[in-house]
């Protein structure tokens, strides 16, 4: 009993001993009525130092105290399988060991939460530490999100939230083991009171952070690691993976359509979840390659096959062009945005010099650049060409409230029409503004029709005046 006392004096006031808990644990075996806590049962100085307590609490008759609160273990398993982001994976270990924060950005579906969740069950496999995933849909900022941590023995009456998310912050900060935090799909810039709180957390010795987001939230570029479109190595496997169901070999079909699914990879923008779900078509639709292909080239207009999805850790079937929608919901953008995309929807797939789209529009520069910067257009570093992000297209060609309207076209026409009066014929910059023109009177046509008419009716019109154009201002010529 003297013992046992001692030993947890050592421990419940922090004395310096060169013992450790392994020591003890062994040491204590040895007695017969303490057998079962030997021969390596307990693994965990926290559960040995627990176990200990209870043992003498039992002892003298003494009620165990309460179990301090920590933060839950909340994991959920890896669906499928990752390909070609070992790179990401290395970036992502890098910027956590010098920072504690990591904020991966990317457009919607390119497999930011596969990367984030891959990364935290390799470290779960090689250390022993607590890990939380959160769901970060819905909320508006990063505090908000912090609301949403799940702890153990966490007693919160509900009166006070100002003091139960202070209480939050002191039981991270309290962690004797290492955690990490996965804020998934947290797409809102940080507000003065977030960025406070994200300070004041990389502070706390045992927590890190890793954020998936749309924007990249800071300036410090030394946080973000950007999730890159896959190679087409990485795609192939991909696509292999959800295609086949029987693990086989099935190289010699893959290199026999090797041509077309390049293609098709090409047209979706080489977005990652759109080539999982285009994989899943054809035993789901009885549509080969070829005809998906089709599909995709004529403006993305792609079939409404349902085929599976993983959303917020759930299996669910959506079709294809829900998702896409549902990825680029117009209703998470402003007016100056929506005019934007409006104003977006004139111009060619291929996208112009940005200067030229300024002039044209009027548009604001910051905003334009708020845009790029949630990955609803890119801008080519090199060229300086703004364009659409190719699956928007569907979206953009598809939906009453960023349809132009007359107006805009009217405005938008008018000025290119002095740009051209003002070229020299058949010069560089007259095919350009040609190449503008065509597509800015198909977008004048797709405001004129109801959009339920230009679904079937008039669909097919258009497409051979895009076809005409690129026919008769072929790249070349540009």
């Amino acid at each position: 009993m003297s013992l046992l006392l001692i030993l947890l004096l050592i421990n419940l006031t922090n004395w310096r001993t060169s013992f450790t808990w392994k020591d003890w644990q062994e040491a204590f075996c040895t007695t017969s009525d303490t057998a079962h806590i030997g021969g390596g049962t307990i693994n965990d100085e926290d559960t040995f130092y627990e176990w200990l307590l209870n043992y003498f609490c039992s002892l003298i008759r003494l009620k165990p105290p309460p179990k301090p609160a920590s933060v839950c273990h909340i994991l959920p398993p890896m669906f499928g399988t990752i390909f070609g982001r070992s790179d990401k994976l290395n970036d992502v270990e890098i910027a956590l060991s010098k920072n504690k924060c990591v904020i991966l950005t990317g457009v919607g579906g390119i497999g930011k939460s596969a990367v984030a969740l891959a990364y935290a069950h390799g470290l779960k496999k090689d250390g022993d530490w607590i890990i939380q995933h959160i769901i970060c849909e819905g909320t508006t900022s990063l505090c908000e999100a912090i609301t949403r941590l799940e702890f153990d023995n966490f007693q919160d009456d509900g009166t006070d939230e100002e003091a139960s998310f202070n209480r939050k912050l002191d039981i991270l900060k309290a962690s004797r083991k290492p955690v990490l935090i996965i804020f998934d799909n947290l797409n809102h810039k940080f507000s003065p009171d977030d960025k406070a709180v994200f300070k004041e957390i990389l502070k706390f010795d045992p927590i890190y952070i890793l954020i998936t987001s749309r924007q990249s939230l800071t300036n410090k570029k030394q946080l973000v690691v950007e999730i890159d479109p896959l190679d087409d190595d990485a795609l192939l496997e991909l696509y292999t993976y959800y295609r086949f169901t029987k693990d086989d070999n099935h190289s010699e079909y893959i290199n026999k359509h090797g041509k077309i699914l390049k293609e098709m990879f090409a047209l979706v923008g080489r977005h990652t979840l759109m080539i999982e779900l285009l994989a899943k078509l054809p035993l789901r639709s009885g549509l080969d390659e070829f005809k998906i292909n089709q599909y995709l080239s004529d403006t993305l207009n792609i079939s409404d096959d349902k085929v599976p999805i993983i959303k917020d850790d759930n299996e669910a079937e959506n079709s294809i062009k829900e998702i896409i929608k549902g990825l680029f919901s117009i209703s998470r953008l402003d007016d100056l945005e929506k005019s934007i995309m409006r104003h977006m929807a004139l111009i060619p797939l291929c996208g112009i010099d940005l200067k030229l789209f300024i002039g044209l529009t009027g548009c604001d520069r910051m905003t334009i650049l708020r845009l790029r910067d949630s990955h609803w257009i890119t801008i080519d570093e090199e060229t300086l060409k703004i364009r659409l992000h190719p699956l928007i297209c569907e979206t953009i060609l598809n939906t009453n409230e960023i349809k132009p309207s007359e107006k805009t076209c009217h405005m938008f026409l008018t000025k290119l029409q002095e740009k051209i009066d003002n070229s020299e014929l058949q010069s560089p910059e007259y095919y350009q503004y040609m190449k503008i023109m065509l597509s800015a009177r198909r977008g004048l046509l797709f405001s004129l029709f109801p959009i339920s008419v230009l679904k079937e009716e008039y669909r097919s019109a258009l497409l051979f005046l895009d076809k005409g154009a690129k026919k008769f201002l072929s790249d070349d010529k540009s």
